[in-house]
């Protein structure tokens, strides 16, 4: 394995344990403040954009 794929492998990871982080954190405030206060929404687009960051990295390797 490169240089360069154990950096983006690394990344990834990295990427993917914030993920599970942020996932709990808004299943958390959704659980005690509901699903539409804001925090849990910034919450939620938190995780969209982890969640588009992997899918983009994972589309440049295919490629």
């Amino acid at each position: 394995m490169s240089a360069l794929e154990e950096d983006r492998n690394h990344t990834v990871q990295s990427i993917n344990l914030y993920i599970e982080k942020k996932r709990n954190e808004m299943v958390e405030a959704a659980t005690i403040l509901g699903f539409s206060n804001p925090q849990t929404l910034r919450l939620s687009e938190e995780l969209d954009m982890a969640i588009l960051s992997v899918m983009n990295k994972s589309i440049k390797k295919e490629v």
